[in-house]
Protein backbone atom coordinates (compact mmCIF):
# COMPACT_ATOMS: atom_id res chain seq x y z
CA UNK A 1 0.00 0.00 0.00
CA UNK A 2 1.25 3.49 -0.87
CA UNK A 3 0.99 5.82 2.14
CA UNK A 4 2.42 8.93 0.52
CA UNK A 5 3.41 10.23 -2.90
CA UNK A 6 5.66 13.14 -3.79
CA UNK A 7 5.30 14.60 -7.29
CA UNK A 8 7.69 17.02 -8.98
CA UNK A 9 7.24 18.36 -12.51
CA UNK A 10 4.38 16.09 -13.62
CA UNK A 11 1.50 17.67 -15.58
CA UNK A 12 -0.06 20.40 -13.41
CA UNK A 13 2.10 19.61 -10.36
CA UNK A 14 5.25 21.65 -9.82
CA UNK A 15 5.90 20.33 -6.30
CA UNK A 16 3.18 18.38 -4.53
CA UNK A 17 2.90 15.83 -1.74
CA UNK A 18 -0.04 13.79 -0.48
CA UNK A 19 0.44 11.86 2.77
CA UNK A 20 -1.71 9.75 5.05
CA UNK A 21 -3.25 7.62 2.30
CA UNK A 22 -5.36 4.77 3.61
CA UNK A 23 -6.94 1.66 2.10
CA UNK A 24 -9.90 3.67 0.69
CA UNK A 25 -9.27 7.27 -0.37
CA UNK A 26 -11.63 9.90 -1.77
CA UNK A 27 -10.22 13.01 -3.43
CA UNK A 28 -12.32 16.15 -3.99
CA UNK A 29 -11.61 19.55 -5.45
CA UNK A 30 -12.72 22.02 -8.09
CA UNK A 31 -11.91 21.61 -11.77
CA UNK A 32 -8.23 21.98 -12.70
CA UNK A 33 -6.94 21.16 -9.22
CA UNK A 34 -5.19 18.01 -10.42
CA UNK A 35 -7.51 15.19 -9.31
CA UNK A 36 -7.19 13.18 -12.54
CA UNK A 37 -3.49 14.04 -12.81
CA UNK A 38 -2.95 12.63 -9.31
CA UNK A 39 -4.47 9.29 -10.38
CA UNK A 40 -2.28 9.30 -13.51
CA UNK A 41 0.81 10.01 -11.43
CA UNK A 42 -0.06 7.08 -9.18
CA UNK A 43 -0.57 4.81 -12.19
CA UNK A 44 2.83 5.64 -13.69
CA UNK A 45 4.50 5.43 -10.28
CA UNK A 46 3.23 1.86 -9.92
CA UNK A 47 3.63 0.88 -13.59
CA UNK A 48 6.52 2.88 -15.10
CA UNK A 49 6.39 1.35 -18.56
CA UNK A 50 5.56 2.12 -22.16
CA UNK A 51 1.94 1.00 -21.78
CA UNK A 52 1.33 3.52 -18.99
CA UNK A 53 2.94 6.29 -21.04
CA UNK A 54 0.55 5.52 -23.87
CA UNK A 55 -2.42 5.49 -21.50
CA UNK A 56 -1.49 8.83 -19.95
CA UNK A 57 -1.51 10.47 -23.36
CA UNK A 58 -4.26 8.53 -25.12
CA UNK A 59 -6.94 9.09 -22.48
CA UNK A 60 -6.55 12.84 -22.93
CA UNK A 61 -6.77 12.50 -26.72
CA UNK A 62 -3.08 13.35 -27.06
CA UNK A 63 -2.56 10.21 -29.16
CA UNK A 64 -4.64 9.13 -32.10
CA UNK A 65 -4.96 5.56 -30.88
CA UNK A 66 -4.23 3.80 -27.62
CA UNK A 67 -4.10 0.43 -29.37
CA UNK A 68 -1.32 1.24 -31.84
CA UNK A 69 2.25 2.14 -31.03
CA UNK A 70 2.40 5.89 -31.63
CA UNK A 71 5.12 7.80 -33.39
CA UNK A 72 6.70 9.62 -30.47
CA UNK A 73 7.72 13.23 -30.97
CA UNK A 74 8.83 15.91 -28.56
CA UNK A 75 5.42 17.53 -29.00
CA UNK A 76 3.74 14.22 -28.08
CA UNK A 77 5.35 13.93 -24.67
CA UNK A 78 5.35 17.64 -23.82
CA UNK A 79 1.98 17.43 -21.91
CA UNK A 80 3.53 15.01 -19.39
CA UNK A 81 5.79 17.73 -17.98
CA UNK A 82 4.93 20.80 -15.94
CA UNK A 83 4.72 23.94 -18.05
CA UNK A 84 7.42 25.67 -15.99
CA UNK A 85 10.06 23.13 -17.06
CA UNK A 86 12.22 24.29 -20.00
CA UNK A 87 12.17 22.04 -23.06
CA UNK A 88 15.90 21.42 -22.65
CA UNK A 89 15.49 19.84 -19.20
CA UNK A 90 12.09 18.13 -19.14
CA UNK A 91 11.83 15.81 -16.16
CA UNK A 92 9.29 14.59 -13.63
CA UNK A 93 9.85 12.56 -10.47
CA UNK A 94 7.42 10.42 -8.47
CA UNK A 95 8.56 8.99 -5.16
CA UNK A 96 7.54 7.51 -1.83
CA UNK A 97 9.61 6.44 1.15
CA UNK A 98 11.04 3.36 -0.60
CA UNK A 99 10.60 3.94 -4.31
CA UNK A 100 11.44 6.58 -6.90
CA UNK A 101 10.48 6.84 -10.57
CA UNK A 102 12.09 9.47 -12.75
CA UNK A 103 11.11 10.20 -16.35
CA UNK A 104 13.11 12.69 -18.36
CA UNK A 105 13.57 13.70 -21.95
CA UNK A 106 17.19 13.59 -23.01
CA UNK A 107 19.28 13.70 -26.14
CA UNK A 108 21.28 10.56 -26.81
CA UNK A 109 24.00 9.64 -29.24
CA UNK A 110 25.65 6.40 -30.31
CA UNK A 111 29.18 5.75 -29.01
CA UNK A 112 31.91 3.75 -30.74
CA UNK A 113 30.58 0.45 -29.41
CA UNK A 114 27.09 1.19 -30.73
CA UNK A 115 25.56 1.93 -27.33
CA UNK A 116 23.12 4.81 -26.97
CA UNK A 117 24.45 7.18 -24.31
CA UNK A 118 23.41 10.62 -23.17
CA UNK A 119 25.16 13.49 -24.92
CA UNK A 120 25.12 17.24 -24.59
CA UNK A 121 22.76 19.04 -26.93
CA UNK A 122 25.65 21.11 -28.28
CA UNK A 123 27.75 18.03 -29.16
CA UNK A 124 28.35 17.71 -32.90
CA UNK A 125 28.94 14.58 -34.91
CA UNK A 126 27.42 11.11 -34.65
CA UNK A 127 23.73 10.20 -34.76
CA UNK A 128 21.62 11.66 -31.97
CA UNK A 129 17.95 11.31 -31.11
CA UNK A 130 15.70 12.48 -28.28
CA UNK A 131 14.44 9.79 -25.94
CA UNK A 132 12.38 9.39 -22.82
CA UNK A 133 14.50 7.80 -20.12
CA UNK A 134 12.56 6.13 -17.31
CA UNK A 135 14.43 5.11 -14.18
CA UNK A 136 12.85 3.20 -11.32
CA UNK A 137 14.93 2.95 -8.17
CA UNK A 138 14.03 0.58 -5.35
CA UNK A 139 15.98 -1.45 -2.81
CA UNK A 140 19.30 -0.71 -4.46
CA UNK A 141 18.42 -1.92 -7.96
CA UNK A 142 18.36 0.57 -10.82
CA UNK A 143 16.82 -0.99 -13.93
CA UNK A 144 15.68 1.47 -16.55
CA UNK A 145 14.64 1.67 -20.15
CA UNK A 146 14.76 4.17 -23.00
CA UNK A 147 11.74 5.03 -25.10
CA UNK A 148 13.22 6.66 -28.21
CA UNK A 149 10.83 9.13 -29.78
CA UNK A 150 10.71 7.12 -33.00
CA UNK A 151 8.40 4.62 -31.33
CA UNK A 152 10.85 1.77 -30.63
CA UNK A 153 12.04 0.70 -27.21
CA UNK A 154 15.62 0.00 -26.14
CA UNK A 155 17.17 -1.16 -22.89
CA UNK A 156 20.34 0.08 -21.32
CA UNK A 157 22.30 -0.45 -18.11
CA UNK A 158 25.55 0.71 -16.49
CA UNK A 159 27.30 -2.19 -18.25
CA UNK A 160 25.94 -1.16 -21.67
CA UNK A 161 24.94 -4.75 -22.30
CA UNK A 162 21.64 -4.93 -24.15
CA UNK A 163 21.05 -8.53 -23.09
CA UNK A 164 21.77 -7.95 -19.40
CA UNK A 165 19.70 -4.76 -19.43
CA UNK A 166 16.73 -6.51 -20.99
CA UNK A 167 16.92 -9.27 -18.41
CA UNK A 168 17.22 -6.74 -15.59
CA UNK A 169 14.13 -4.89 -16.75
CA UNK A 170 12.11 -8.08 -17.12
CA UNK A 171 13.09 -9.15 -13.60
CA UNK A 172 12.02 -5.73 -12.36
CA UNK A 173 8.71 -5.97 -14.21
CA UNK A 174 7.91 -9.34 -12.64
CA UNK A 175 8.94 -8.39 -9.11
CA UNK A 176 7.98 -4.74 -8.76
CA UNK A 177 5.26 -3.98 -11.28
CA UNK A 178 2.03 -3.54 -9.35
CA UNK A 179 -1.42 -4.51 -10.60
CA UNK A 180 -3.31 -1.31 -11.34
CA UNK A 181 -6.85 -1.04 -12.70
CA UNK A 182 -7.73 2.50 -13.82
CA UNK A 183 -11.49 3.12 -14.10
CA UNK A 184 -11.63 6.30 -16.13
CA UNK A 185 -14.48 8.82 -16.05
CA UNK A 186 -15.70 7.59 -19.43
CA UNK A 187 -17.75 4.41 -19.41
CA UNK A 188 -16.07 1.13 -20.30
CA UNK A 189 -16.80 -0.32 -23.70
CA UNK A 190 -18.70 -3.62 -23.92
CA UNK A 191 -15.61 -5.67 -24.73
CA UNK A 192 -13.65 -4.38 -21.72
CA UNK A 193 -16.51 -5.05 -19.32
CA UNK A 194 -17.07 -8.52 -20.79
CA UNK A 195 -13.41 -9.41 -20.39
CA UNK A 196 -13.46 -8.33 -16.73
CA UNK A 197 -16.64 -10.25 -15.98
CA UNK A 198 -15.30 -13.44 -17.57
CA UNK A 199 -12.31 -13.32 -15.21
CA UNK A 200 -14.74 -13.25 -12.29
CA UNK A 201 -17.17 -16.02 -13.28
CA UNK A 202 -17.07 -18.90 -10.85
CA UNK A 203 -15.56 -16.82 -8.01
CA UNK A 204 -17.26 -15.53 -4.82
CA UNK A 205 -17.02 -11.97 -6.18
CA UNK A 206 -19.58 -12.76 -8.87
CA UNK A 207 -22.33 -12.43 -6.25
CA UNK A 208 -21.22 -8.86 -5.52
CA UNK A 209 -21.86 -7.87 -9.14
CA UNK A 210 -25.35 -9.38 -9.10
CA UNK A 211 -26.13 -7.63 -5.81
CA UNK A 212 -24.95 -4.25 -7.07
CA UNK A 213 -27.10 -4.52 -10.19
CA UNK A 214 -30.04 -5.33 -7.94
CA UNK A 215 -29.86 -1.78 -6.56
CA UNK A 216 -31.07 -0.36 -9.87
CA UNK A 217 -32.45 -3.38 -11.77
CA UNK A 218 -35.17 -5.19 -9.79
CA UNK A 219 -35.33 -9.00 -9.85
CA UNK A 220 -31.90 -9.64 -11.40
CA UNK A 221 -31.25 -13.38 -11.61
CA UNK A 222 -27.77 -13.48 -13.13
CA UNK A 223 -25.35 -11.63 -15.39
CA UNK A 224 -23.22 -13.15 -18.16
CA UNK A 225 -21.38 -12.38 -21.39
CA UNK A 226 -22.75 -13.11 -24.81
CA UNK A 227 -20.94 -13.29 -28.14
CA UNK A 228 -17.28 -13.78 -28.99
CA UNK A 229 -14.20 -11.65 -29.49
CA UNK A 230 -14.77 -7.92 -29.95
CA UNK A 231 -18.49 -8.60 -30.39
CA UNK A 232 -18.98 -9.63 -26.77
CA UNK A 233 -21.37 -7.80 -24.49
CA UNK A 234 -22.81 -8.24 -21.01
CA UNK A 235 -26.42 -9.41 -20.69
CA UNK A 236 -28.71 -9.56 -17.70
CA UNK A 237 -31.44 -12.11 -17.01
CA UNK A 238 -34.38 -10.63 -15.08
CA UNK A 239 -37.17 -12.62 -13.43
CA UNK A 240 -40.37 -12.57 -15.42
CA UNK A 241 -38.63 -11.68 -18.68
CA UNK A 242 -38.15 -14.51 -21.15
CA UNK A 243 -34.99 -13.31 -22.89
CA UNK A 244 -31.85 -11.72 -21.42
CA UNK A 245 -31.33 -8.00 -21.96
CA UNK A 246 -28.11 -6.11 -22.77
CA UNK A 247 -26.66 -4.37 -19.71
CA UNK A 248 -26.43 -1.10 -21.65
CA UNK A 249 -30.21 -1.07 -22.12
CA UNK A 250 -30.59 -0.40 -18.38
CA UNK A 251 -28.72 2.91 -18.61
CA UNK A 252 -25.32 4.42 -17.88
CA UNK A 253 -25.75 3.95 -14.13
CA UNK A 254 -25.90 0.18 -14.45
CA UNK A 255 -22.84 0.14 -16.71
CA UNK A 256 -20.89 2.46 -14.43
CA UNK A 257 -21.67 0.54 -11.23
CA UNK A 258 -20.74 -2.74 -12.87
CA UNK A 259 -17.48 -1.29 -14.13
CA UNK A 260 -16.51 0.08 -10.71
CA UNK A 261 -17.09 -3.19 -8.87
CA UNK A 262 -15.44 -5.26 -11.61
CA UNK A 263 -12.40 -2.97 -11.56
CA UNK A 264 -12.11 -3.22 -7.77
CA UNK A 265 -12.31 -7.01 -7.77
CA UNK A 266 -9.81 -7.41 -10.60
CA UNK A 267 -7.35 -5.15 -8.78
CA UNK A 268 -6.96 -7.82 -6.06
CA UNK A 269 -3.68 -7.34 -4.24
CA UNK A 270 -3.03 -4.10 -6.11
CA UNK A 271 -4.58 -0.72 -6.78
CA UNK A 272 -7.86 0.58 -8.21
CA UNK A 273 -8.00 4.18 -9.46
CA UNK A 274 -11.52 5.52 -10.10
CA UNK A 275 -11.94 8.89 -11.79
CA UNK A 276 -15.17 10.84 -11.13
CA UNK A 277 -16.77 7.96 -9.30
CA UNK A 278 -20.17 9.68 -9.16
CA UNK A 279 -20.69 9.66 -12.95
CA UNK A 280 -24.04 8.07 -13.79
CA UNK A 281 -24.75 7.04 -10.18
CA UNK A 282 -27.69 8.37 -8.17
CA UNK A 283 -26.58 10.01 -4.93
CA UNK A 284 -28.67 7.63 -2.79
CA UNK A 285 -26.62 4.62 -3.92
CA UNK A 286 -23.44 5.85 -2.24
CA UNK A 287 -24.83 4.78 1.14
CA UNK A 288 -24.51 1.21 -0.14
CA UNK A 289 -21.59 1.56 -2.55
CA UNK A 290 -19.03 2.90 -0.06
CA UNK A 291 -19.53 0.10 2.50
CA UNK A 292 -19.21 -2.44 -0.34
CA UNK A 293 -16.00 -0.86 -1.66
CA UNK A 294 -14.63 -0.68 1.87
CA UNK A 295 -15.32 -4.39 2.40
CA UNK A 296 -13.86 -5.37 -0.96
CA UNK A 297 -10.73 -3.28 -0.40
CA UNK A 298 -10.10 -4.96 2.96
CA UNK A 299 -10.92 -8.50 1.83
CA UNK A 300 -8.96 -8.32 -1.43
CA UNK A 301 -6.05 -6.16 -0.29
CA UNK A 302 -6.90 -3.40 -2.78
CA UNK A 303 -5.98 0.23 -2.25
CA UNK A 304 -8.57 2.52 -3.85
CA UNK A 305 -8.14 6.15 -4.89
CA UNK A 306 -11.30 7.79 -6.23
CA UNK A 307 -12.02 11.36 -7.30
CA UNK A 308 -15.31 13.24 -7.17
CA UNK A 309 -17.09 16.55 -7.75
CA UNK A 310 -20.16 15.50 -5.78
CA UNK A 311 -20.88 16.61 -2.22
CA UNK A 312 -23.47 13.82 -1.97
CA UNK A 313 -20.69 11.36 -2.76
CA UNK A 314 -18.52 12.86 -0.02
CA UNK A 315 -21.38 12.86 2.48
CA UNK A 316 -21.96 9.15 1.77
CA UNK A 317 -18.24 8.56 2.30
CA UNK A 318 -18.37 10.43 5.62
CA UNK A 319 -21.36 8.35 6.75
CA UNK A 320 -19.40 5.17 6.04
CA UNK A 321 -16.52 6.61 8.12
CA UNK A 322 -18.63 5.96 11.22
CA UNK A 323 -18.00 2.24 10.85
CA UNK A 324 -15.24 0.95 13.11
CA UNK A 325 -14.00 -1.25 10.24
CA UNK A 326 -13.67 1.67 7.83
CA UNK A 327 -10.12 2.38 6.68
CA UNK A 328 -10.48 5.56 4.65
CA UNK A 329 -9.49 9.20 4.31
CA UNK A 330 -10.81 12.22 2.42
CA UNK A 331 -8.52 14.74 0.70
CA UNK A 332 -9.39 18.09 -0.85
CA UNK A 333 -7.10 19.51 -3.53
CA UNK A 334 -7.02 23.27 -3.93
CA UNK A 335 -5.15 25.74 -6.09
CA UNK A 336 -3.97 29.01 -4.54
CA UNK A 337 -2.12 31.87 -6.18
CA UNK A 338 1.57 31.66 -5.41
CA UNK A 339 1.24 28.26 -3.70
CA UNK A 340 0.33 26.02 -6.62
CA UNK A 341 -1.78 22.95 -5.80
CA UNK A 342 -2.01 21.93 -2.15
CA UNK A 343 -3.96 19.25 -0.31
CA UNK A 344 -5.98 19.24 2.90
CA UNK A 345 -6.59 15.90 4.62
CA UNK A 346 -9.84 15.66 6.56
CA UNK A 347 -10.11 12.97 9.20
CA UNK A 348 -13.47 11.86 10.59
CA UNK A 349 -13.63 14.40 13.41
CA UNK A 350 -12.73 17.32 11.16
CA UNK A 351 -15.25 16.30 8.53
CA UNK A 352 -18.18 15.74 10.88
CA UNK A 353 -17.59 18.96 12.82
CA UNK A 354 -17.06 21.33 9.88
CA UNK A 355 -18.34 19.80 6.67
CA UNK A 356 -21.02 17.11 6.90
CA UNK A 357 -24.53 18.50 6.69
CA UNK A 358 -23.37 22.07 5.98
CA UNK A 359 -23.07 24.10 2.75
CA UNK A 360 -19.28 24.19 3.17
CA UNK A 361 -17.72 23.63 -0.25
CA UNK A 362 -15.46 20.58 -0.19
CA UNK A 363 -15.43 19.75 -3.90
Amino acid sequence: MVEELQIEGFRCFDRFQIAGLRRLNLIGGKNSTGKSSLLEAMQFFLQPDLGSLKDLLAWRDQLQSARQLPVWTEETVHPLFHRSIPASSRKFTLKSADREVCCRAALHGQDREGNWTEVAESLNGGPKKPVLKVESIRTGRVPFFFVPLDGSIEFDSPTHSALKASEAFLRYARLDRQRVIHARARAYDSDSLSEMLEEMLGTPRYDDITRVLGWIIPDVKHIFTKGQGDGRSIHVQVSGVSSPQPLASFGDGAVRLTGIVLATVLAKGGFCLIDEIENGIHYSLFEELWPLLNRLSLELGVQILATTHSKDCVDGFAETCKSTEFDGAFFRLQRRTGEGITVVRMDNATYFSKVAGTPYEIR
